[in-house]
């Protein structure tokens, strides 16, 4: 069994490590978010000293907490939006929200490889352009600029490496299935 902690102090989450028979337990403490979430079974995040939550690497990747929480376990796009009957309206357009959310002001987040970036409009997605590329690879990691409200929004988003983008390109951008989403 692993336990990695992402914080200043380990004090608190020794606390929590309860020892069972047979099973031996690892506290690893780090502010690598790769290393944490790869060798872990279970990550407490620590917040001036004590844990601010716990969870599998999965669950607190995937279903964060807030959005303080997705933000330190990896890259988060969390935009500002308006919850209504279930859809998050944000710069990215209609986006269908996880769990309950109240009607009203909200954020949500949507992982980077979340994202579907395409050079061909298609029904449903938002315009965008290209501002930096960064190719990984395997990947390449996109920061876009999106209009939204008379101002231009950030997105990073995660694509395959054998797609190729250049500065300056206009894109559209589609939202997955579903995103996390917070009252604000």
């Amino acid at each position: 069994d692993g336990l990695a902690c992402c914080g200043e102090d380990v004090e608190d989450v020794a606390a929590h490590a309860r020892p069972q028979p047979g099973v031996q337990t690892v506290i690893l403490v780090t502010h690598d978010q790769d290393e944490a979430l790869s060798s872990a079974t279970t990550i407490a995040l620590l917040k001036q000293g004590r844990i601010s939550t716990s969870g599998s690497p999965r669950d607190l990747y995937l279903t964060p907490l807030d959005s303080e929480v997705a933000k330190a376990i990896g890259i988060a796009n969390v935009l500002d939006g308006t919850a209504d009957d279930g859809r998050v309206h944000c710069a990215l357009g209609s986006v269908p929200a996880d769990g309950s959310v109240s009607d009203g002001p909200c954020r949500i987040m949507i992982r980077p490889e979340a994202l579907t970036v395409s050079a061909s409009m298609s029904a449903g997605a938002t315009a965008a352009v290209v501002d930096a590329v960064r190719y990984h690879g395997h990947d390449t990691v996109i920061d876009l600029q999106v209009p939204f409200d008379n101002a231009s929004v950030k997105i990073v988003a995660r694509v395959s490496g054998d797609q190729a983008f250049v500065g300056g390109q206009r894109v559209w951008i589609s939202t997955p299935s579903s995103a996390a989403a917070w009252q604000a």
